[in-house]
């Protein structure tokens, strides 16, 4: 699960083979999307060997408030390998944020 918090939007992860990229855009006066890419530094066909067997398409993407109270979720997509160097991304949005 990737949670997301706080105005500025910091990503939990484990370790150091997780990095995430994240933007918010206007939707409404009372919401937002937000966007982003997850990045797991192993080859979409090695995250299972990797130990990252949770980071998969449907995997939950949490956002809360400062406060941890969960105000969003929203689903990463099917992950895609980048190249060079063969990491997997998973992109993903989160609708109706508040």
């Amino acid at each position: 699960m990737a949670t997301l918090g706080g105005g500025a939007f910091a990503l939990l992860s484990d370790g150091d083979k997780a990095d995430a990229t994240t933007s918010a855009g206007a939707e409404s006066d009372t919401t937002i999307t937000v966007t982003g890419t997850i990045t797991v530094k192993e080859s979409c066909s090695q995250i299972d060997d990797g130990g990252y067997s949770d980071m998969r398409q449907g995997a939950d993407v949490v956002i809360k408030n400062e406060s941890g109270t969960t105000i969003a979720i929203g689903a990463l997509g099917s992950g895609h390998d980048t190249t060079p160097p063969a990491w997997c991304d998973f992109d993903f949005t989160v609708t109706d944020v508040p």
